[in-house]
């Protein structure tokens, strides 16, 4: 988890979890980290609403628009703008925006002031089969960026609903723009606004891609588990995204 990462390096970190349970875990678990602030109300494009929460479809599937026939309301939270956010904690300046809100990322992309506050690099997530029931694509994130000013590298893993894959999987990076391999697949879109910030980081990527790949080789794979392989992409393309952050630093 990022999280973790910049807090045991000094950095100010805010982080949103509007699920009571996993919020209460994530307080016990930084109370050694004062720099770590734990907010949980939910990030949407209006703050002051009482909106209901849905869960039961396994941990990190909270949100605010059931996708999943097990979804249940189990509680009320409060929302709040990323722009209303900053002015109560005078933030002005943010250097990694990091957003997962379970098909509300654009959204919470927009209630950013962005006239004001311009993250150095953005990681989003996408998963078609979740937000175009909320009105908007992999491609309408992606130009939100774009028309930003950014540079957007696309991470792509296989679609949830492929039967023959127990866990997630990694499939690739690309730059956008580009075509999904599969429009129902979900990823990341990590974003820097350089050219040749992007160049080093898709550089980058590409050699991830490239032992992620070895990892799938058939004298290697018989001793990784579907699991392990999972993780492993997983933890490179945290990797990718801090390599992102920490060239402006």
């Amino acid at each position: 988890m990022s999280l973790w990462r910049f807090a045991s390096t000094g950095y100010q970190v805010y982080a949103f979890e509007p699920n009571p349970e996993i919020k209460a875990g994530l307080i016990k678990n930084c109370q050694k980290r004062p720099n770590v602030h734990i907010d949980g109300r939910a990030v949407t494009e209006i703050s002051g609403e009482e909106r209901d929460l849905y869960t039961g479809a396994g941990e990190g599937t909270s949100t605010l628009s059931p996708f999943y026939d097990v979804h249940t309301p189990t509680d009320r939270v409060r929302t709040v703008t990323l722009e209303d956010f900053c002015n109560e904690q005078s933030i002005s300046e943010i250097g990694f925006l990091k957003v997962d809100a379970e098909g509300f990322d654009l959204p919470v992309l927009k209630s950013l002031p962005w006239d004001r506050i311009e993250p150095f690099a953005v990681s989003a997530e996408y998963q078609n089969l979740v937000s175009v029931r909320l009105g908007y694509s992999f491609d309408d994130l992606c130009m939100f960026m774009t028309d930003r000013g950014y540079q957007v590298l696309v991470s792509e893993w296989y679609s949830f609903g492929d039967e023959e894959l127990k866990v997630p999987t990694w499939r690739r990076f690309d730059r956008y723009p580009c075509q999904l391999a599969d429009k129902w697949s979900w990823g990341n879109i990590i974003c820097v606004r350089e050219e040749e910030e992007f160049e080093r980081l898709f550089a980058a990527a590409k050699m991830a891609e490239k032992f992620i790949s070895g990892l799938e080789d058939p004298n290697l794979k018989p001793f990784l588990s579907e699991m392990t392989l999972a993780r492993r992409a997983a933890t490179i393309q945290e990797q990718v995204e801090l390599i992102g952050v920490y060239m402006g630093n």
